[in-house]
């Protein structure tokens, strides 16, 4: 017959603070999975174009929501300050500037379009909204992503504010 070998596990102890306590377990850490990188040395070479031209687009080394007809206006800028150059270049470096997950957040969040100063030109409507969230969502199936539900930017979260005073105030019921 064989023998039920009970196993027994083993406790072991090792000194601490505390004094005899067990031993933290070792976590595992994964390998950073392989991902390739992209060749982003021209699309950094037109942002540094769009920030060295008109910094104030910029907010945070992220392009604000742009006001319509901005790529004539900087055409136009660029003429007055007596600065040549290829209308093309300024057309792609904006359009990859624009042509991100990252903008189309920002349209989704922010009130304002601004102009080419910083400054707030008009406010973004509903019907944009639903235009950069439909490229948002087109972005994300592209790099197989799940998108986030709809209508997400209109619920306001709210935050209860911390009352002063007593948390559970009981009134007194009046007898009889």
């Amino acid at each position: 017959m064989m023998e039920n070998k009970s196993r027994t596990l083993k406790k072991i102890l090792v000194p601490g603070e505390n004094g005899l306590v067990r031993p933290k377990k070792k976590s595992h850490k994964k390998p950073a999975p392989k991902v390739k990188k992209l060749d982003l040395k021209d699309i950094r070479k037109h942002q540094r174009r769009l920030v060295k031209y008109w910094p104030d687009l910029y907010r945070n080394g992220r392009i604000l929501p742009v006001a319509i007809g901005i790529r004539e206006a900087m055409l136009n800028d660029l003429r007055a300050r007596g600065i040549e150059v290829n209308p093309k270049r300024i057309a792609s470096a904006l359009s990859s500037a624009l042509n991100t997950e990252n903008y189309q957040r920002r349209v989704l969040f922010m009130k304002h379009r601004y102009g080419l100063d910083g400054k707030p030109v008009a406010l973004i409507t509903d019907q944009e909204r639903e235009y950069a969230y439909q490229k948002l969502v087109e972005k994300m199936a592209e790099r197989k992503r799940t998108a986030p539900r709809h209508g997400f930017w209109k619920e306001k979260k709210t935050f209860r504010r911390k009352t002063k005073g007593p948390v559970n105030t009981v009134k007194p019921t009046p007898s009889c």
